[in-house]
């Protein structure tokens, strides 16, 4: 067993965002440290993009976030992080020959005359209001709240869900970035910043067909999907061939972000299930009562009626389960006979319109976009986001700092983190946790994806007038090591 024999003596001075090292060389070697404070100036920034499937099935999921959004602009108004929140929709108007300038049948309640229709990546907004909206153009956040809501209104039809059934998240999110759509008197002018984190989140109850556009003739012809007896399926099943892939995708809108994977991060509301060891799995879902709770099951039939034999078709990308040869059209014609309303139900009142059907199918594309990112996935198959989107205020505030080096032997033991609130005079040491996403608690975790970064989490987010603190322990030279017997 081998150690290395070495006395731990630093000295360091350090000023506020400023670094000097001195280091007093004992017989066994020089320990490198370095010791960083940094005073919070100015709150931290987050672009976020909502990208919403607004195909027929998605009545009641639009409502559902509608209904959810409060606790998320409150939660992220409480970091003092000066947000920004757009939408736009799964809508590329590829059924309609791309014609993304004035697409038929949008509503004359929304943004025309300034294109904020919510298709092909532009973003989506009521007419007369802006195209997205600031956290510091309000008051309070649940001001901010009730007119984020506005803009995910069905019975004034500022969001419909008569758009396109080739849903294309992965491409509208790419569409949105587009530096033509964001120039002085585009329809999304102004919104992203380029230092900011860019949080993109999806809500869609069927996988991703985001192909290129000469491919479009691949996909002119999409199949009924409501009708009993399908055999082949919709061609962005039977053409999977033919789509881009997610990390294609991934790469595409990292580029567009500068190069810098760090300041994308994804969230992803999907057609999911649980396995065994408690992990989420693209499947198809239904909502079923477990013990009392709303859960995400899969122990339902396949969505559309088709055959084993057609190993392309719907059957072979929606289940955990082998699928059995049965229909769910008539549960996918009732979802999308949802009327729009303004209110918001109790979280048991749609219990009856569930059922026992299959609601969404599996998002296997979507997963592996999903996880090349820091990023929170979870079910579309439950009654209430309200837990879902706190959890994904919490992703989209960054609360990160770069470290000059990485920590000896890139061990965040040898890293160490303090806090002084604004108006207190002592620092406390901030509790290490694990850095995966479900071991993340009130304390900081450690990153290096070609960048070492710590980042603070819970309780331990920082506001601005707070100081932080950070002493890593880098390197050794010049020492010895010694066997011992």
């Amino acid at each position: 067993m081998g150690r290395r024999g070495l006395t731990y003596i630093v000295i360091v001075l350090s000023l506020a965002a400023c670094r000097r090292y001195v280091f007093q060389q004992q017989a066994e070697g020089i320990v490198e440290a370095s010791k960083k404070e940094v005073t919070i100036n100015v709150p931290s920034e987050s672009d976020i993009l909502f990208v919403l499937d607004n195909s027929g099935s998605m009545g009641e999921e639009i409502d559902n976030m509608r209904c959810s959004i409060q606790g998320f602009v409150e939660a992220l108004s409480a970091t003092e992080n000066k947000f920004r929140v757009a939408v736009t929709t799964t809508d590329n108007q590829d059924d309609t020959g791309g014609n993304c300038d004035n697409p038929p049948g949008v509503s004359a309640s929304v943004d025309l005359a300034n294109k904020r229709h919510g298709r092909c990546g532009h973003f989506l907004a009521p007419a007369g209001k802006p195209g997205f909206l600031k956290r510091e153009d309000f008051g309070t956040p649940q001001a901010m709240a009730v007119e984020f809501a506005n803009y995910l209104k069905r019975d004034n039809s500022t969001i419909t869900t008569g758009g396109s059934p080739v849903e294309q998240p992965l491409k509208s999110a790419f569409n949105a970035l587009d530096p033509l759509l964001a120039m002085p008197g585009g329809p999304n002018e102004g919104f992203f910043r380029k230092d900011a984190l860019l949080v993109i989140v999806f809500v869609t109850d069927e996988s991703d067909c985001s192909y290129d556009d000469d491919k479009a003739a691949v996909f002119a012809t999409v199949t009924a999907r409501m009708t009993p007896g399908t055999v082949f399926g919709h061609s962005c099943y039977s053409q999977r061939d033919q789509l881009v892939a997610p990390a294609v995708w991934a790469n595409r809108i990292i580029q567009r972000k500068g190069g810098d994977k760090t300041l994308v991060r994804v969230g992803l509301i999907s057609s999911s299930v649980k396995d065994g060891n408690g992990t989420l799995q693209p499947a198809s879902c239904r909502i079923s009562d477990v013990g009392g709770q709303s859960v995400a099951t899969d122990d339902c039939a396949c969505f559309y009626l088709n055959p084993v034999s057609q190993p392309q078709s719907y059957c072979n990308f929606t289940k955990l389960k082998t699928p059995s040869l049965t229909s769910g059209n008539a549960c996918g014609q009732q979802a999308m006979s949802t009327p729009p309303t303004n209110a918001c139900p109790a979280p048991q009142a749609n219990a009856a319109l569930e059922g026992n059907c299959c609601i969404a199918l599996a998002n296997d594309r979507m997963f592996a976009f999903t996880n090349t990112f820091e990023n929170l996935k979870d079910t579309i198959c439950q009654r209430d986001f309200s837990q879902t989107l706190l959890a994904l205020a919490n992703l989209a505030d960054r609360q990160c700092f770069s470290l000059e080096k990485a920590p000896l032997d890139n061990d965040p033991n040898n890293v160490e983190l303090k806090m002084r609130r604004l108006g207190e005079a002592r620092f406390d040491v901030i509790p290490l946790t694990g850095s995966a996403v479900d071991e993340r608690g009130d304390g900081w975790y450690y990153e290096n994806n070609g960048t070492p970064t710590a980042c603070l989490n819970g309780i331990w987010k920082r506001k601005t007038g707070d100081t932080i603190s950070l002493f890593v322990v880098s390197g050794v030279s010049g020492s010895t090591d010694t066997v011992a017997q």
